[in-house]
């Protein structure tokens, strides 16, 4: 009998997210694999944000009041940026987020 994965219901970051080391640059290293990533400002608030336990919605908020960028292109972004990572097995489950 399959097993079901644990961590399917579970939303959010995964373990893996907050274990990633971040600095003030963008440069992100993932300590499983070694694997180095560079990210811009704004993708920075946003791991940082997951890290702390930020809601999806918290982070659009976030978006809108300090990048000054509307509620629907927040979203369109985050849910991108979600996308990248949960294939790199960084979160449980997209955002799906609307404005």
């Amino acid at each position: 009998m399959a097993m079901a994965d644990p961590n399917a219901a579970r939303p959010g970051p995964t373990e893996r997210l907050q274990n990633l080391m971040l600095n003030d640059r963008g440069f992100v290293f993932d300590p499983l694999n070694g694997e180095t990533f560079q990210c811009n400002a704004t993708g920075l608030a946003c791991l940082r944000a997951l890290q702390a336990g930020r809601t999806a919605d918290e982070l659009v908020a976030t978006l809108v009041d300090g990048w000054e960028v509307d509620a629907t292109t927040a979203c369109f972004d985050l849910d991108a940026f979600v996308a990248d990572l949960r294939a790199l097995g960084w979160y449980w489950e997209s955002t799906e987020l609307k404005p």
